[in-house]
């Protein structure tokens, strides 16, 4: 059987399979009408090869993909669900994000109303009641997604984590890949404290100060950008004193390194355990980074991979 291989924009997240993808060698992969609905099976696609029979009509490629026609369907029912929204939920306008984006990831809906894994992008910049621009950050498939796919929103910015569904309006992917996405009219707001404090089950190390350092194994029972509560059966350490630590969050869905320069805030002993009120004074932006996912992820109980 005569193959043509199969262009990147001809499978896409989400979307169904125009044709049966093949192997190189002929071996079935996908039934046509199958929908990928992981990264991981995407790219595990395209790292095997996707093939098509020969003689089958081809989709259109290009530098944006084109428009589909169930894309005025997904306008008219955003519309109404976002007027129904309205009158169920106390939401408020779009931001002006003047302080920015800290975090902003999206997940794609698929036609049975399940929420894939999500990825993560970069805000780019926002037309007001047009759309809003977004580049991914992960090295995520651009051209997987088509238009009108419809898609979870969490930003994080200010003292505000914001909810909101939209659908890709436009994807580009010349001079980079980057989305237009539907400007919603309004998005639920959920307030976090300055220096929210999640709860934690964290193995740590603490290092003595001294010409002989030493490692104390802690655990730490909360976190936030700012420091921690910590236990350790070890009360070697006092009131003021300035010392190294090191953990690993499970973030992105990988355990992460976090090392950091703490100082002894409070100290009590409780039935044969030292509590440690612990606040960070130094720590490098990637450990910074994998803190504020870390919160992130746990106020919205979602997952931001990298």
């Amino acid at each position: 059987m005569p193959l043509i291989k199969l262009a990147k924009a001809d499978i896409q997240l989400g979307k169904p399979l125009e044709y049966a993808i093949y192997t190189e060698t002929n071996r079935l992969l996908l039934q046509r009408g199958q929908i990928i609905n992981s990264v991981e099976l995407l790219t595990k696609v395209r790292e095997i090869g996707a093939y098509r029979e020969e003689g089958l009509a081809r989709p259109k490629t290009g530098p944006f993909v084109a428009i589909k026609p169930n894309v005025q369907r997904v306008i008219a029912e955003h519309e109404e669900e976002e007027a129904s929204a309205r009158s169920d939920r106390d939401d408020v306008p779009f931001p002006s994000l003047r302080k920015g984006v800290e975090a902003f990831q999206l997940s794609a809906i698929t036609d049975s109303d399940v929420t894939n894994a999500p990825f993560r992008v970069a805000y780019i910049g926002v037309m007001k009641d047009v759309s809003i621009m977004v580049t991914p950050l992960t090295g995520f498939p651009v051209d997987a997604l088509h238009e009108g796919q419809e898609l979870n929103a969490k930003m994080f910015s200010g003292r505000h984590i914001y909810e909101f569904r939209t659908y890709v309006r436009k994807v580009c992917v010349e001079p980079f890949e980057y989305l237009h996405l539907h400007y919603p009219t309004h998005v639920r707001e959920i307030p976090v404290r300055q220096h929210v404090r999640v709860e934690a089950d964290v193995t740590a190390k603490m290092l003595t100060n001294g010409l002989q350092p030493q490692l104390h194994e802690a655990r730490l029972s909360d976190i936030s950008l700012i420091g921690a509560g910590a236990t350790s059966t070890s009360n070697v350490f006092e009131v003021g004193e300035r010392i190294k630590m090191s953990f690993k969050l499970h973030t992105g869905g990988w355990d992460r390194p976090v090392a950091l320069t703490t100082v002894i805030r409070n100290k009590r002993e409780d039935d044969g355990v030292t509590r440690y009120g612990l606040e960070f004074v130094s720590m490098p932006q990637e450990s910074r980074s994998t803190i504020r996912n870390y919160l992130f992820e746990t106020v919205t109980q979602t997952v931001m991979p990298d």
